[in-house]
């Protein structure tokens, strides 16, 4: 995932959001399921622009989404929206929904996604040695190691303009946050 930017932020945000309907009913039949896709994906666009679905997965008794979400908009908000529109859509459009007074149940589950905790304390760690005021984790690139897990092979950091040359980078290397 790309490191976004908005006025005064830079961000690297991805949930990981489970709901299910009512009293886990399995109504997310094939038809239903494309149908609650296509409005998902399309009124999320015209309402949150800045919000992007990169993966779905639903199931008849849940759903699966991995949303990126900025900053300004908080989680419960933005799944709330999603709930309430599909809700609305979906009992409008198939009849046998119309019976239920509501189709999604109370609450949803919420997991933040991210790069490993090892990474950030490392990073964390070494803030105190970088300048103050730095703007933008640049890129974490990632290797696969002998073992199978991904280990960090660099971490490049960008100065804000104030300091002067955007393409001026501090590469920063595992063997030096130890």
């Amino acid at each position: 995932m790309k490191i976004k930017t908005q006025a005064h932020v830079a961000y690297q945000t991805q949930y990981h959001g489970v709901w299910i309907p009512k009293r886990r009913r399995k109504i997310l039949i094939d038809g239903v399921k494309e149908y609650l896709e296509k409005t998902i994906y399309s009124n999320i666009e015209s309402r949150y622009p800045d919000v992007y679905v990169s993966e779905m997965n639903i199931q008849p008794d849940h759903v699966h989404a991995l949303i990126e979400i900025p900053p300004k908009y908080s989680v419960s908000t933005v799944i709330g929206y999603i709930k309430g529109i599909t809700s609305r859509l979906m009992r409008m459009h198939f009849e046998y929904l119309r019976q239920v007074s509501h189709l999604w149940a109370d609450g949803f589950f919420v997991s933040t996604v991210g790069i490993n905790e090892r990474v950030i304390k490392r990073y964390i760690q070494f803030q105190d040695k970088q300048e103050r005021g730095q703007a933008e984790l640049a890129s974490i690139v990632l290797i696969r190691s002998n073992t199978g897990l991904r280990t960090p092979q660099r971490l490049r950091f960008w100065l804000p303009q104030s300091y002067g040359d955007y393409g001026n980078r501090f590469m920063i290397y595992p063997s030096r946050l130890r």
